[in-house]
């Protein structure tokens, strides 16, 4: 009777110890996120919802830093059609030497997956053909190169996906698309030419509005003020401001949003407003910090502005206008000696 007492006492003990034991977690790729991430904007789109697709295109940060080449040229091989030029956007991911990859972060994980997508296990044949999985990949193969200093190939790569997005024309891309306008302007403001593409970029900007793509509206509208002050066009992008339609559901696209705004209404002594939108940047950038700690140093860069603009607005308040003067030519004096003041304090 002992001799059985202790055996089942073992075998309890056995039971408590298998059960306490975790199972090893298996290593994930960067394929396997991909996958996730498409999956995810398959689950969107069938739904017919948004926050599926905004996890996939906030996963794209996390992405550019593990795919290599040959994982990117894997995936489009698996989920691009030939039909869709898939071995043009393979050309370009060649044109990436293996030697000027960024060193990112380890390929392999031993993390769960950060998505719950449902029904992973089925068969990717429903997924490979959406419009919208295709525009993420192409949006992958332009932040690659980005990455590696290929501008003039982003923005072929950017061209044909523009008229990719037009042909298809759904309100389920907006969100992916956005990232493509973004970095489409991106890389002609690196390229140095960006006149070339503002009427496009108005032109796109008057179809989101009809269509009410939001997201798209919200990054186009900065892209067409970064494109105006590149020039130092204040006067037309003061028009265009006043005519658009201001988001502020991104707060991101609206931190910027101020931020220009603010630079316009300085150049244009607008002290108080742009005061005013200065330090609503500020306050802005400390929300996106919350839930993004990578962004606390945008918070510190656009402290620079804000001070030149406070600068400039105790110095027309702390010399009062005589009773000679007038308001008009306190301005003259302002607009003629502003031009040496902005060249030692940049916004």
């Amino acid at each position: 009777m002992a001799k059985d007492k202790v055996e089942e006492k073992d075998k309890k003990e056995e039971a408590k110890e298998t059960k306490t034991k975790e199972p090893e977690p298996v290593p994930r790729t960067a394929l396997d996120e991909l996958e996730d991430a498409v999956f995810a904007i398959a689950k969107g789109v069938k739904a017919h919802q948004n926050e599926p697709i905004a996890r996939s295109v906030r996963k794209m940060n996390m992405l550019r830093k593990k795919l290599t080449k040959a994982q990117i040229l894997k995936a489009l091989d698996k989920y691009v059609p030939k039909s869709d030029n898939r071995a043009e956007l393979s050309d370009y991911v060649k044109l990436v030497e293996d030697s000027m990859e960024i060193e990112g972060e380890s390929v392999e994980t031993s993390a769960p997956a950060s998505m719950d997508v449902e029904d992973q296990k089925s068969s990717l044949d429903d997924y490979e053909l959406l419009p919208e999985v295709k525009v993420y990949l192409r949006l992958l193969v332009i932040v690659f190169l980005l990455d590696n200093g290929k501008k003039k190939e982003v923005t072929n790569v950017a061209e044909s996906s523009l008229e990719f997005i037009k042909k298809y024309n759904k309100r389920t891309m907006d969100l992916i698309s956005a990232r493509v306008y973004f970095y489409y302007s991106l890389a002609h403001m690196s390229l140095g030419n960006p006149v070339s593409i503002r009427n496009k970029l108005l032109s796109m900007y008057r179809s989101a509005c009809l269509v009410h793509d939001v997201p798209g509206q919200a990054v186009l509208q900065n892209a067409i003020l970064a494109n105006y002050l590149f020039y130092n066009m204040y006067g037309q992008a003061e028009m265009f401001s006043k005519m658009a339609t201001r988001i502020e559901k991104d707060n991101n696209q609206y931190a910027r949003y101020l931020y220009y705004i603010g630079k316009i209404n300085a150049v244009r002594l607008h002290y108080s407003d742009a005061d005013e939108n200065l330090s609503q940047v500020i306050i802005t950038w400390y929300k996106v910090a919350n839930e993004h700690p990578a962004a606390t140093k945008n918070i510190n860069t656009q402290r620079k502005p804000l001070c030149n603009v406070a600068m400039f607005l105790a110095l027309t308040l702390s010399f009062p206008l005589r009773p000679s003067e007038s308001a008009q030519s306190l301005r003259l004096g302002l607009d003629k000696s502003l031009p040496s003041c902005c060249a030692s304090f940049s916004f």
